[in-house]
């Protein structure tokens, strides 16, 4: 087994599914990818993996600013779990044992990494969608300010549909990302 320094998985493989050809032999302290899962099921598994001695990192997927900003609240939130090399093992036992469910199971060995090529498509259509979210927000907002400092109606209703139009789009590449091992 390989050890990614970059995106933190162990591959059989000797370039990684990120691209990183720099593999290496993992330590017993390296911070392995265990599993990513939702709000609920996160509590779960740190609580589980907190009572058997294995420390984890638990990472949050989109971030705190992010989810309240938008106002979701953590519902949508995923998070990331890492744990020590040395105890990936039991804890990806534990894991099994927990989420028996075939949806909820996530083995690391299964998991079938994106194309290099589809990676770089996906790239480009977040950074389209964010500049179209951008522009949709610079033509909405002028139209929100004309409306409330010159009490000129007409304006009002483009500039809002400008802006949330905007919004959505600036927003929509970081709800649609895919998960962060592939």
């Amino acid at each position: 087994m390989m050890y990614c320094e970059r995106c933190k998985i162990l591959t059989d493989n000797t370039v990684c599914s990120c691209g990183a050809k720099n593999l290496r032999e993992p330590n017993k302290n390296d911070a392995v990818y265990l599993t990513t899962k939702d709000q609920i099921f996160s509590s779960m598994l740190e609580d589980v993996l907190g009572q058997h001695g294995i420390p984890c990192l638990k990472q949050a997927k989109l971030g705190a600013a992010f989810v309240r900003t938008v106002g979701f609240g953590t519902r949508f939130e995923e998070y990331r779990f890492f744990v020590p090399f040395e105890m990936f093992d039991r804890a990806n036992e534990l894991l099994e044992e927990l989420f028996t469910d075939a949806d909820n199971v996530e083995p690391v060995e299964e998991s079938k990494p994106l194309p290099v090529e589809s990676k770089r498509k996906l790239k480009i259509w977040e950074v389209v969608l964010y500049i179209f979210g951008v522009i949709f927000i610079a033509l909405g907002s002028p139209l929100i300010i004309i409306a409330i400092s010159d009490s000129y109606l007409p304006f009002w209703t483009p500039g809002i549909i400008f802006t949330v139009i905007g919004t959505i789009c600036a927003a929509l590449p970081m709800l649609l990302r895919g998960k962060p091992k592939e």
